[in-house]
């Protein structure tokens, strides 16, 4: 139940970040003598890898002044020896649903941290081998959720025309499993 009150307030927390993050719904846009830049919205999608497998991320990052936020989903998934295809059942997986707050210097470089909703399955006890060409371990499948602590950097090109690519490293601190990935990311912004 703690798990689903919090993904409430990650949501209602992402609504207020849209409200402020977006200038033409603010009373005011802020702008000093530094910096002139107004506020801008990114959108991402990425693909990259970590010691636990496959990453995949999705986000939407707010920034307005110096200070970033930023609502993302990321997920990573074992793959198992592909070659041999041979593996252990379940694949093991990592999933983060976070809500970050962070600053960022010219829209190049983000760095984030906040709270988050993890979940995940791990391998329990041994249960069966398959037999066959390729054989497979079988284990109980066990489904873990709890908060965590994600923290993130972000480089990026100035977008093109919209379009935009950078990469970025992630980490997970939580009292299960922490995990962390790189992912490379192609980016669409608002235009300035």
């Amino acid at each position: 139940m703690a798990i689903r009150s919090c993904l409430f307030i990650l949501a209602g927390c992402f609504v207020f970040i849209l409200q402020v993050g977006d200038s033409r719904l603010c009373a005011q846009v802020f702008t000093s003598d530094d910096d002139e830049k107004p506020n801008q919205w990114w959108l991402s999608a990425g693909i990259g890898a970590g010691p636990q497998g496959l990453a995949l991320g999705v986000g939407y990052m707010s920034q307005t002044r110096k200070s970033a936020f930023s609502l993302r989903f990321v997920g990573i998934q074992e793959l198992g020896d592909i070659i041999l295809d041979t593996s252990n059942e379940p694949k093991e997986s990592d999933w983060d649903l976070g809500i970050l707050y962070g600053v960022h210097w010219n829209s190049v470089v983000a760095i984030s941290a906040g709270l988050s909703v993890i979940g995940g399955v791990r391998r329990g006890k041994f249960l069966y081998e398959e037999e066959g060409l390729f054989s497979s371990a079988v284990y109980e499948r066990l489904k873990y959720q709890t908060l965590g602590i994600p923290i993130e950097v972000q480089l990026m090109a100035p977008p093109v025309k919209r379009f935009g690519f950078g990469i970025s490293g992630f980490v997970n601190l939580n009292s299960r499993d922490t995990f962390y990935a790189a992912l490379f990311n192609i980016l669409i912004a608002s235009s300035k």
